[in-house]
Formats: C-alpha cells, structure tokens, sequence
C-alpha cells in the first residue's frame, strides 16, 4: 500500500512540474524565481500572459496589436549593416540606440532610419522590460516581412 502511495504521489508530482512548465510563460525556473524574488517586470500598457500566448508565427503585425497592444519598444536587426550597424531601437518611433555610423542618434525619427538604411531584416517587439531590478521576464515578438517569426518569454538575468 505505501509503494502504491508513492507512486501516486511521484505520478501527481511529475504531472503537475509537467503542467507548470507548459501552462506558463517562465516555466518551473520562473515560477520558483517570481515567488522567490518578486516581479520588477515592466509590461506594455495592454499587455497579457494570456493573450501573448495566442500569438503564433506567420501572424501579421496587426493581429499581434490587436492581443498584445502596442510593444513599448522594437528593434530593427540590419543584417547588411552589421559591423557599422547591427540594430537600432525605438520608443515611440524615435531612436533611442542608434549607430552612430550612420549618424542616427537619439531622437532620430523611425521614418528617417528606414530612409537611410532601408527595411530591417527582422523587427522584434518589446512588451516587456526591467523594471526596479537587473531581472525581468522578457516577452518578445519578431517579424520577418511584417509576419511573425518568434514568440520568446523567459526570465532574463
């Protein structure tokens, strides 16, 4: 009976690590490290675990803003720039990184950097951030050509 216990108990045990690690943005890691830890992530205005979780690749940008809202921020990856230029980040549709290679610097507007550098090969949406703390739960999304390559979360150090 106590044999018959235990392996019901192991049963229910790997089922549930099995269940958190897959119902969850962060998996087991990131359960411990939240309850642990606290939460210092800072998310978009509209932003949701669940909603984030429907979004799938070869979604359009526009499905992506209609369950997740508008990113606080998005890089541009620029493959044929990448020693003078890899990437370049935006909040509000003005740089906040640039390259100085191209003299695209603070401020710079979105409009200008597609004029000077052309279409980036990838744009990643960010809807989250640090917040109080170095660590944070990281939520991105990227495109390739307007449609969506990845969905990425985890808990980032």
């Amino acid at each position: 009976m106590k044999k018959l216990v235990a392996l019901g108990l192991l049963c229910a045990s790997v089922g549930a690590a099995w269940w958190i690690e897959h119902s969850t943005m962060d998996g087991i890691s990131g359960l411990i490290i939240g309850t642990v830890l606290g939460d210092g992530t800072e998310y978009a205005i509209d932003y949701s675990d669940h909603n984030f979780g429907l979004i799938r690749p070869g979604m359009t940008q526009a499905e992506v803003e209609s369950l997740v809202g508008t990113p606080i921020g998005e890089t541009w990856a620029y493959a044929q720039h990448q020693a003078d230029c890899p990437d370049v980040y935006l909040e509000r549709g003005s740089v906040v990184y640039g390259c100085n290679a191209f003299d695209i610097t603070k401020g710079t507007r979105a409009a200008e950097v597609f004029s000077r550098l052309n279409a980036p090969n990838d744009i990643t949406w960010l809807y989250s951030r640090r917040g109080r703390r170095k660590d944070y739960r990281e939520r991105v999304v990227t495109f390739r050509g307007c449609l969506v390559t990845a969905r990425h979360s985890e808990w980032y150090f």
